[in-house]
Protein backbone atom coordinates (compact mmCIF):
# COMPACT_ATOMS: atom_id res chain seq x y z
CA UNK A 1 0.00 0.00 0.00
CA UNK A 2 1.18 3.18 -1.37
CA UNK A 3 1.68 6.21 1.79
CA UNK A 4 0.26 9.06 0.23
CA UNK A 5 0.35 12.81 1.70
CA UNK A 6 -1.39 15.62 -0.75
CA UNK A 7 -1.12 19.33 -0.29
CA UNK A 8 -2.08 22.29 -2.68
CA UNK A 9 0.51 24.26 -3.74
CA UNK A 10 -0.99 28.32 -3.79
CA UNK A 11 -1.33 30.20 -7.37
CA UNK A 12 -2.14 33.64 -8.29
CA UNK A 13 -4.47 34.26 -11.02
CA UNK A 14 -6.67 31.62 -12.58
CA UNK A 15 -4.26 28.83 -13.14
CA UNK A 16 -5.17 26.07 -11.40
CA UNK A 17 -3.33 24.95 -7.74
CA UNK A 18 -0.77 22.68 -8.55
CA UNK A 19 -0.84 19.15 -6.36
CA UNK A 20 2.30 18.24 -4.34
CA UNK A 21 2.20 14.43 -3.21
CA UNK A 22 4.38 12.79 -0.63
CA UNK A 23 4.57 9.13 -1.62
CA UNK A 24 7.21 6.32 -0.61
CA UNK A 25 8.48 4.54 -3.88
CA UNK A 26 10.79 1.97 -4.01
CA UNK A 27 11.52 2.88 0.02
CA UNK A 28 11.96 6.18 -0.86
CA UNK A 29 9.89 8.94 0.78
CA UNK A 30 9.42 11.51 -2.52
CA UNK A 31 7.96 14.76 -2.78
CA UNK A 32 5.91 14.73 -6.16
CA UNK A 33 4.29 18.07 -7.70
CA UNK A 34 2.37 17.60 -10.94
CA UNK A 35 3.31 19.94 -13.99
CA UNK A 36 2.99 21.07 -17.20
CA UNK A 37 5.72 19.31 -18.09
CA UNK A 38 7.36 16.58 -20.67
CA UNK A 39 9.28 14.89 -18.85
CA UNK A 40 9.90 13.41 -15.39
CA UNK A 41 12.45 15.75 -13.11
CA UNK A 42 14.41 14.54 -10.10
CA UNK A 43 16.52 16.34 -7.72
CA UNK A 44 18.19 15.52 -4.30
CA UNK A 45 18.15 18.14 -2.19
CA UNK A 46 19.98 19.37 0.77
CA UNK A 47 20.81 18.66 3.33
CA UNK A 48 19.25 15.86 4.16
CA UNK A 49 19.09 14.33 0.79
CA UNK A 50 15.21 14.63 0.04
CA UNK A 51 13.82 14.20 -3.20
CA UNK A 52 11.73 15.84 -5.44
CA UNK A 53 10.37 14.57 -8.34
CA UNK A 54 8.48 16.91 -10.85
CA UNK A 55 5.69 14.95 -13.20
CA UNK A 56 3.97 15.45 -16.34
CA UNK A 57 0.24 16.13 -15.30
CA UNK A 58 -1.27 12.61 -16.34
CA UNK A 59 1.54 10.36 -15.83
CA UNK A 60 0.80 7.24 -14.01
CA UNK A 61 2.33 6.78 -10.05
CA UNK A 62 3.09 3.38 -11.36
CA UNK A 63 5.64 4.82 -14.44
CA UNK A 64 6.70 7.37 -12.10
CA UNK A 65 7.52 4.16 -9.75
CA UNK A 66 9.50 2.62 -12.48
CA UNK A 67 11.84 5.60 -12.59
CA UNK A 68 11.82 5.50 -9.07
CA UNK A 69 13.63 1.73 -9.57
CA UNK A 70 15.51 2.33 -12.32
CA UNK A 71 17.50 5.32 -10.90
CA UNK A 72 17.66 3.73 -7.40
CA UNK A 73 21.19 2.68 -7.17
CA UNK A 74 21.91 6.50 -8.28
CA UNK A 75 19.54 7.68 -5.97
CA UNK A 76 21.06 6.00 -2.95
CA UNK A 77 24.91 7.51 -3.81
CA UNK A 78 23.34 10.76 -4.54
CA UNK A 79 21.60 10.88 -1.37
CA UNK A 80 24.87 9.76 0.85
CA UNK A 81 26.81 12.57 -0.97
CA UNK A 82 24.27 15.06 -0.30
CA UNK A 83 24.24 14.19 3.15
CA UNK A 84 27.99 14.19 3.37
CA UNK A 85 28.81 17.66 2.42
CA UNK A 86 30.11 20.21 4.07
CA UNK A 87 27.77 23.23 3.09
CA UNK A 88 29.03 26.84 2.90
CA UNK A 89 27.58 29.24 5.68
CA UNK A 90 25.83 32.01 4.74
CA UNK A 91 27.81 35.21 4.20
CA UNK A 92 27.78 37.90 6.67
CA UNK A 93 29.38 40.33 3.98
CA UNK A 94 31.72 41.84 6.26
CA UNK A 95 35.19 42.68 5.97
CA UNK A 96 37.88 39.81 6.21
CA UNK A 97 35.25 36.81 4.85
CA UNK A 98 36.16 35.35 1.82
CA UNK A 99 34.31 35.21 -1.55
CA UNK A 100 35.19 33.83 -4.55
CA UNK A 101 35.15 35.19 -8.19
CA UNK A 102 35.98 32.80 -11.56
CA UNK A 103 37.29 29.60 -9.29
CA UNK A 104 39.62 32.51 -7.07
CA UNK A 105 39.17 33.48 -3.44
CA UNK A 106 39.40 37.18 -2.62
CA UNK A 107 39.39 38.37 0.78
CA UNK A 108 36.15 41.26 1.28
CA UNK A 109 36.97 44.93 2.79
CA UNK A 110 34.40 46.88 2.91
CA UNK A 111 35.18 50.46 2.53
CA UNK A 112 33.13 53.86 3.22
CA UNK A 113 33.03 56.47 0.22
CA UNK A 114 31.14 59.48 -1.18
CA UNK A 115 30.66 58.35 -4.34
CA UNK A 116 28.87 55.82 -6.38
CA UNK A 117 29.52 52.49 -4.81
CA UNK A 118 31.07 49.95 -6.63
CA UNK A 119 33.49 46.91 -6.43
CA UNK A 120 37.11 46.51 -7.23
CA UNK A 121 39.60 43.42 -7.16
CA UNK A 122 43.31 43.97 -6.73
CA UNK A 123 46.13 42.47 -7.02
CA UNK A 124 46.79 41.21 -3.59
CA UNK A 125 43.34 39.32 -4.20
CA UNK A 126 41.32 41.48 -2.05
CA UNK A 127 37.85 42.39 -2.98
CA UNK A 128 36.95 46.18 -1.87
CA UNK A 129 33.34 46.91 -2.08
CA UNK A 130 32.80 50.48 -2.21
CA UNK A 131 30.06 51.51 -0.24
CA UNK A 132 28.15 54.68 1.31
CA UNK A 133 28.29 55.40 5.18
CA UNK A 134 26.04 52.96 7.54
CA UNK A 135 25.09 50.21 5.16
CA UNK A 136 23.49 47.13 6.07
CA UNK A 137 24.93 44.16 5.34
CA UNK A 138 21.75 43.30 2.89
CA UNK A 139 22.44 46.03 0.91
CA UNK A 140 26.47 44.94 0.32
CA UNK A 141 24.96 42.17 -0.67
CA UNK A 142 22.59 43.58 -3.08
CA UNK A 143 25.58 45.72 -4.29
CA UNK A 144 28.21 42.59 -4.60
CA UNK A 145 25.01 40.33 -6.70
CA UNK A 146 24.58 43.11 -8.99
CA UNK A 147 28.58 43.13 -9.86
CA UNK A 148 28.45 39.55 -10.05
CA UNK A 149 25.19 39.34 -12.05
CA UNK A 150 26.79 42.29 -14.31
CA UNK A 151 30.17 40.09 -15.20
CA UNK A 152 28.29 36.89 -15.74
CA UNK A 153 26.43 38.71 -18.22
CA UNK A 154 29.97 40.00 -20.02
CA UNK A 155 31.00 36.46 -20.11
CA UNK A 156 27.64 34.85 -21.53
CA UNK A 157 27.32 36.09 -25.16
CA UNK A 158 30.99 35.39 -26.88
CA UNK A 159 31.04 31.87 -25.14
CA UNK A 160 27.20 31.58 -26.87
CA UNK A 161 28.77 32.68 -30.31
CA UNK A 162 31.25 30.58 -30.23
CA UNK A 163 29.72 27.64 -28.71
CA UNK A 164 26.47 28.31 -31.27
CA UNK A 165 28.72 27.80 -34.56
CA UNK A 166 30.44 24.70 -32.79
CA UNK A 167 26.88 22.86 -32.62
CA UNK A 168 25.00 24.71 -35.00
CA UNK A 169 22.33 25.72 -33.16
CA UNK A 170 20.99 29.57 -31.88
CA UNK A 171 19.21 30.21 -29.23
CA UNK A 172 16.42 33.12 -29.23
CA UNK A 173 16.89 34.04 -25.64
CA UNK A 174 19.01 33.57 -22.41
CA UNK A 175 19.28 34.80 -18.74
CA UNK A 176 21.11 34.89 -15.45
CA UNK A 177 19.37 34.02 -11.99
CA UNK A 178 19.80 32.26 -8.65
CA UNK A 179 18.57 28.72 -9.22
CA UNK A 180 19.15 26.84 -5.73
CA UNK A 181 18.88 23.08 -7.60
CA UNK A 182 20.38 23.44 -10.86
CA UNK A 183 23.59 25.22 -12.76
CA UNK A 184 21.37 25.91 -15.89
CA UNK A 185 18.18 25.18 -17.49
CA UNK A 186 17.13 24.50 -21.36
CA UNK A 187 13.37 24.86 -22.52
CA UNK A 188 14.37 23.92 -26.46
CA UNK A 189 10.83 24.29 -28.05
CA UNK A 190 11.05 28.38 -26.94
CA UNK A 191 15.14 27.55 -27.60
CA UNK A 192 15.73 29.43 -24.39
CA UNK A 193 18.57 28.87 -21.79
CA UNK A 194 18.81 29.79 -18.11
CA UNK A 195 22.33 30.02 -16.36
CA UNK A 196 22.83 30.27 -12.85
CA UNK A 197 24.46 33.35 -11.04
CA UNK A 198 26.55 30.56 -8.95
CA UNK A 199 28.33 29.69 -11.95
CA UNK A 200 30.60 33.68 -11.83
CA UNK A 201 31.81 32.34 -8.79
CA UNK A 202 33.00 29.00 -9.96
CA UNK A 203 35.97 28.49 -12.58
CA UNK A 204 35.36 29.48 -16.10
CA UNK A 205 35.81 26.26 -17.64
CA UNK A 206 32.85 25.59 -15.79
CA UNK A 207 30.44 28.52 -17.24
CA UNK A 208 31.66 27.49 -20.67
CA UNK A 209 31.02 23.52 -19.90
CA UNK A 210 27.16 24.30 -18.76
CA UNK A 211 26.90 26.68 -21.45
CA UNK A 212 27.21 23.36 -23.71
CA UNK A 213 25.62 21.39 -21.66
CA UNK A 214 22.24 23.66 -22.42
CA UNK A 215 23.20 24.00 -26.15
CA UNK A 216 23.36 20.34 -26.42
CA UNK A 217 19.80 20.17 -25.30
CA UNK A 218 18.52 21.97 -27.57
CA UNK A 219 19.53 18.93 -30.51
CA UNK A 220 18.54 16.33 -27.82
CA UNK A 221 16.32 17.27 -24.75
CA UNK A 222 16.76 14.14 -22.72
CA UNK A 223 19.84 12.71 -20.77
CA UNK A 224 20.15 10.06 -22.64
CA UNK A 225 23.22 8.31 -24.76
CA UNK A 226 22.84 10.43 -27.84
CA UNK A 227 22.46 13.39 -25.32
CA UNK A 228 26.70 12.20 -23.67
CA UNK A 229 27.47 11.39 -27.24
CA UNK A 230 27.29 14.95 -28.70
CA UNK A 231 28.63 16.06 -25.03
CA UNK A 232 31.55 13.96 -26.16
CA UNK A 233 32.16 15.08 -29.25
CA UNK A 234 31.60 18.91 -28.61
CA UNK A 235 33.64 18.67 -25.84
CA UNK A 236 35.47 15.82 -24.88
CA UNK A 237 37.03 16.78 -21.57
CA UNK A 238 33.89 17.54 -19.94
CA UNK A 239 33.68 15.35 -17.25
CA UNK A 240 37.00 16.87 -15.71
CA UNK A 241 34.22 20.31 -15.73
CA UNK A 242 31.98 18.13 -14.16
CA UNK A 243 33.74 17.05 -11.75
CA UNK A 244 35.35 20.41 -11.28
CA UNK A 245 32.11 22.03 -10.78
CA UNK A 246 30.66 19.37 -8.02
CA UNK A 247 33.92 19.50 -6.02
CA UNK A 248 34.94 23.62 -5.96
CA UNK A 249 32.91 24.89 -2.85
CA UNK A 250 29.60 22.88 -2.64
CA UNK A 251 26.65 24.57 -2.33
CA UNK A 252 24.02 21.53 -3.01
CA UNK A 253 23.61 22.05 -6.31
CA UNK A 254 22.97 17.99 -7.28
CA UNK A 255 19.99 17.67 -10.13
CA UNK A 256 19.64 14.52 -11.85
CA UNK A 257 17.58 16.29 -14.78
Amino acid sequence: MIDMKKKLLSTSGSKSPLTSQTVTLSGFPVVITRKKIKHIHLRICPPDGELRLSAPLHISLETIEKFITHKQSWIKKAIVKVQNQKFIAAPEYKSGEKHYFLGQVYTLRITEITVKSGVILHDDFTMEIQVHKSVSSEQVEKILTAWYRKRLKELIPGLLDTWETVLGVQTLDWGVKRMKTRWGSCNPIKKRIWLNLELIKRPAICLEYIIVHELTHLLEPSHNAHFYSLMNSFMPDWRNADKLLKEFGRTGINSLY
